[in-house]
C-alpha cells in the first residue's frame, strides 16, 4: 500500500511542475533528464542516461532516480575555486577564490602551492617597506620601488628618498657621472645614455633656466675629428647646453660652450690629449621628457680646413658639380650684402663660354646666405643675395648670364658649424626661369 501511495505522489509532483522529475542529493542540487516532465520507467540503471556525464542515474523501484556528483568535477585547483555539477550544462567552474579580507592594508592573494590565502602587509612596489598609512608602515610613496624609509637619499632630484620627511638634504648620495670625480669614459665612441632624474646643475647654466648636467671624459691618442651632441631624447625642444675643456672643474681651461636643440659642437684636427665633455639641459620633470640625457660622440680621421675661404682661393668648379661645403674651423672674409655679415664663408668659381642659367642647390637645413656676383669681393656686383631659412626652398636660379667667371658665395649663419651640400650647374638659357631678385641692375 506504501508503494502505491509514493508512486501516486511522485505523479503528482510531475504534474505540478514544469521541473524535470528528480530527487534530493542532500541539498548539493538536483539532476533529471533536461526535457522529460515526467516520471521516467526503468529496469536497469543504463535506461535512465540524462545525458550530463556528472549525473549518476540510478533505476529504483522502477522509475530513474538521479543525483548530482559534484567532486567528479574538482579540477584540483584551489584558487579557481570548487567546481560543481549542473543538472542541465554538466560540470561548471566554480566562483574564483577572492580571498578578500576587507582590510585596506593588506595585500590579498590567493596561494595555489598551499591551497590557501594570504593577507601580507600592504607593499605594492615590493621594496620591502609597508606603506605608511598601515600600522608599522614608513613608505611614503608605495608605487616607486626606489621610494623607501631604506632607501639613500638622492641629491637634486627634488624628492625624498628615504621617506624621512627632508628633499634634498645635505647627507645624500650623487647620480652616477654627476661630477667630475665620476665621470663617464665616452673614448671610444657611440651614443650614452645617462639617467638624468637625480643629476645636479654643477657645471653649466642652460642659459637663465634651472640645469641638470653630468661629466663625460674621452682620451685620444692623436689628432681627430670630433663631432659631440648633447640631447634630451623625450624633448626635442629641451635647451640643452655642451661644453669641452681641459681641466673638468676649471672653467679656464675651456676650449668651447655651445648650447641649441640639441648641443652640437663639432672640431676638426682635435690635438692628442685627455678633454672632459660637460654636457646638460634644462631641467624639465615631467612633460615628453624621459628623465634621461643622450651624449653621442663621434671620432673620425683629422681632416684639413677649407682652402676657398676667400676670394683669392676660389674653388673653381669647371663646368659644375655637387660639393661638400665644410665651415668646420671658418672664418668671416668677406661681406655677404644681405642681412648680418658675421658669419664665415665659402667661394666657389664657375666659367661660362655663353650666356647661360646658373642654379645653386643647396642641400640641408642650415640657415644659409648665398649671393652670386660678377667681382668676388664687390657686392656691388651681385646678381642676387638671399637669406634661406631651414624650410626655404633650396634651389635658386639665376637666368641667362653673359658668359664670364661668376662667383657663388656661401655663408653659414647658424651655429654650430654645419656640413651642407652645393650643387652648381649651368644650364641652357630660359626666360621663363624665375630666380632671385637682381641687385643693381
Amino acid at each position: 500500500m506504501r508503494g502505491l501511495w509514493s508512486l501516486a505522489a511522485l505523479v503528482l509532483l510531475a504534474a505540478c511542475s514544469s521541473r524535470p522529475l528528480a530527487t534530493s542529493d542532500g541539498g548539493t542540487g538536483d539532476g533529471g533528464p533536461p526535457v522529460d516532465a515526467g516520471p521516467r520507467e526503468c529496469t536497469v540503471d543504463s535506461d535512465c542516461d540524462d545525458g550530463v556525464a556528472c549525473s549518476v542515474e540510478i533505476c529504483a523501484e522502477g522509475l530513474c532516480r538521479w543525483h548530482l556528483d559534484h567532486a567528479s568535477c574538482a579540477d584540483d585547483v584551489f584558487c579557481d575555486g570548487a567546481e560543481r555539477c549542473d543538472p542541465v550544462d554538466g560540470c561548471i567552474e566554480g566562483r574564483r577564490e577572492s580571498c578578500d579580507d576587507g582590510d585596506v592594508c593588506t595585500v590579498d592573494r590567493c596561494d595555489e602551492s598551499a591551497a590557501s590565502c594570504t593577507h601580507a602587509a600592504r607593499d605594492l612596489d615590493d621594496d620591502g617597506d609597508v606603506d605608511m598609512f598601515c600600522d608599522g608602515g614608513n613608505d611614503c610613496d608605495d608605487s616607486d620601488p626606489t621610494v623607501s624609509s631604506g632607501t639613500e637619499e638622492r641629491c637634486g632630484n627634488r624628492r625624498d628618498d628615504d621617506c624621512d620627511g627632508d628633499v634634498d638634504e645635505d647627507v645624500c648620495a650623487t647620480a652616477p657621472h654627476d661630477t667630475c670625480a665620476d665621470p663617464l669614459d665616452v673614448s671610444a665612441g657611440g651614443t650614452f645614455a645617462v639617467e638624468a632624474r637625480e643629476l645636479r646643475g654643477d657645471y653649466l647654466g642652460c642659459g637663465i633656466v634651472e640645469c641638470r648636467d653630468f661629466v663625460a671624459r674621452f682620451t685620444i691618442g692623436e689628432e681627430r675629428d670630433v663631432e659631440i651632441i648633447a640631447a634630451d631624447p623625450g624633448d626635442d625642444w629641451a635647451y640643452t647646453e655642451v661644453a669641452l675643456r681641459r681641466g673638468c672643474d676649471d672653467a679656464t681651461t675651456e676650449i668651447d660652450d655651445v648650447t641649441g636643440f640639441p648641443a652640437t659642437m663639432r672640431y676638426r684636427a682635435l690635438e692628442a690629449g685627455t678633454y672632459y665633455v660637460l654636457a646638460g639641459a634644462e631641467r624639465n620633470f615631467g612633460s615628453g621628457s624621459t628623465d634621461q640625457l643622450t651624449l653621442d660622440v663621434t671620432f673620425s680621421p683629422a681632416t684639413d680646413p677649407p682652402t676657398n675661404e676667400a676670394c683669392a682661393t676660389a674653388l673653381d668648379v669647371g663646368g659644375g658639380g655637387t660639393f661638400t661645403a665644410d665651415f668646420i674651423d671658418t672664418k668671416d672674409d668677406l661681406a655677404l650684402g644681405c642681412g648680418d655679415d658675421d658669419w664665415p664663408e665659402l667661394v666657389y668659381a664657375i666659367t661660362t663660354g655663353a650666356r647661360r642659367d646658373l642654379r645653386v642647390t643647396l642641400d640641408g637645413h642650415a640657415r644659409l646666405g648665398l649671393s652670386v656676383r660678377s667681382a668676388c669681393g664687390d657686392t656691388s656686383s651681385a646678381l642676387g643675395c638671399v637669406v634661406l631659412e631651414p624650410f626655404d626652398d633650396r634651389v635658386q636660379v639665376f637666368p641667362d648670364l653673359p658668359a664670364g667667371t661668376y662667383y657663388v658665395v656661401l655663408e653659414l649663419r647658424s651655429i654650430p658649424e654645419a656640413i651642407a651640400q652645393i650643387t652648381i650647374e649651368t644650364l641652357a638659357p630660359s626666360t621663363a626661369r624665375a630666380g632671385l631678385a637682381v641687385e643693381g641692375r
